[in-house]
């Protein structure tokens, strides 16, 4: 019985430490993110938003990291009314959302790599 209770823990731990890793993973890259810095414009001269630029000022260091929140804008830039002169909260709420979802996409990538 005792060998079969050790049994399922051995199996389990990787599970956990692979959790574990995505979270840390997680921490470092939303910890980077949050210390870059970045411009972006777009226009819907064409009748529908397009980012037209999106430049890192300050970089993580880390070209996939950097990339999270110029596809996460690009993205969400379908929220915008037309014509709209000031940013929305759902336009907020949404980059945030994206931004949240490609870290975890990140983290995952790469914890699988390890």
């Amino acid at each position: 019985m005792l060998s079969l209770a050790f049994l399922l823990l051995v199996q389990q731990t990787p599970v956990a430490s692979a959790e574990a890793a995505v979270d840390t993973e997680i921490v470092v890259i939303a910890r980077k993110l949050a210390a870059s810095r970045f411009t972006w414009k777009a226009d819907d001269d064409s009748g529908t938003w397009q980012l037209k630029q999106c430049k890192i000022k300050k970089s993580t260091g880390d070209k996939e990291i950097d990339a999270i929140v110029c596809a996460a804008i690009e993205q969400c830039l379908t929220t915008l009314p037309p014509k709209a002169n000031k940013l929305t909260p759902t336009f907020n709420s949404c980059v945030n959302d994206t931004r949240r979802n490609l870290v975890g996409e990140l983290a995952d990538k790469r914890a699988d790599a390890s």
